[in-house]
């Protein structure tokens, strides 16, 4: 499989409908803002929701945002892990729940859902936010987070892909 452009990866991103029956839709039944993205490429190898998570949360686009929650995590006291947790980003996204194609995070007045899922021949990757309560602040940040959310699955998919091929 060659190894896609971010850029291109871009432009294949798309809002989707909040699939039925995914953890996205039971976690965000009572949220003030759910979305959903997906992209869609041929299938290169087994989807692995674990591996998908570690490539999003490494991936070039998270960078900055590894740094405000690396220098968040220096001043705020996170409770700690139950035994067996699993949390990315400094600790700030814990895992909720997984299951073989779905993985859901909470960090406080957030949570983050990712999907990678087989469908035919081709994988099916999803991304997707849940804001518990919105308030004006929130709505401003919404437009940017919708750019940012695309930007972040496509350099997800990207090195994941590349993960996957090495």
């Amino acid at each position: 499989m060659s190894k896609p452009t971010h850029r291109a990866l871009y432009s294949e991103v798309k809002h989707c409908i909040i699939p039925k029956g995914s953890l996205l839709e039971k976690h965000g039944a009572k949220g003030a803002f759910v979305d959903c993205y997906q992209v869609t490429r041929s299938l290169g190898s087994t989807p692995n929701v674990k591996v998908f998570a570690d490539s999003f949360y490494s991936c070039n686009a998270f960078y900055p945002e590894s740094w405000v929650l690396w220098a968040a995590s220096r001043f705020y006291k996170l409770p700690p892990l139950t035994e067996g947790g699993q949390s990315y980003g400094y600790g700030f996204f814990r895992v909720v729940r997984v299951t073989d194609t779905e993985l859901i995070m909470d960090s406080g007045r957030t949570q983050t859902w990712m999907s990678v899922e087989r469908n035919g021949d081709v994988l099916n990757y999803s991304f997707g936010s849940i804001l518990k309560t919105t308030g004006f602040l929130t709505r401003l940040l919404i437009p940017p987070h919708r750019w940012y959310s695309k930007l972040l699955l496509a350099s997800a998919v990207g090195k994941y892909e590349s993960k996957k091929d090495a």
